[in-house]
């Protein structure tokens, strides 16, 4: 008897393990159709400087909005600055809204690798992406602006 109750144990833990992984990949299926589709959102956890500095942004309102269209950023900067704007300027962040003029996609080994050149009337930003599903992290490298690194994640929108 304890052997049949053992043995039916054994069998619900694999069923949670077999459920976990179906779980995993159904959520990697899903990533990857997200990342393909070049229409998505990433929304910054933690912000981390090029210094090291880092800062929550868990109740910050932050976004980089990507389609093939357009690219719209909204993600704070608490980096160095040069020659970015003046005395009293509105530009306080990595806020900008271009098309992208380059973006490429790879994977590798399950993790996909997105990068975007976007320029608009004042910067060039160089945005790099490297991610799966449930943990990914962007940098922004700008002329103005020294770069900023962010971990978020990947959705489909707001």
């Amino acid at each position: 008897m304890v052997g049949l109750l053992s043995y039916n144990g054994f069998a619900q833990e694999l069923t949670k393990k077999e459920l976990k992984q179906q779980k995993k990949a159904e959520q990697e299926k899903e990533f990857s159709a997200l990342i393909e589709s070049k229409t998505f959102v990433f929304v910054g956890r933690r912000a981390i400087s090029s210094r090291g500095r880092s800062i929550d942004l868990t109740t910050n309102q932050n976004y980089l909005k990507f389609s093939p269209e357009l690219v719209d950023s909204s993600m704070p900067f608490f980096g160095e600055s040069t020659g970015a704007g003046h005395y009293g300027s509105a530009d306080v962040g990595l806020t900008f809204k271009g098309k992208p003029e380059k973006y490429t996609i790879d994977k590798t080994k399950g993790k996909y690798k997105i990068q975007v050149v976007v320029k608009d009337s004042n910067d060039t930003y160089e945005i790099n992406i490297t991610g799966t599903a449930g943990n990914s992290t962007l940098t922004i490298m700008s002329n103005r602006k020294s770069l900023m690194t962010y971990n978020g994640d990947i959705s489909k929108g707001l």
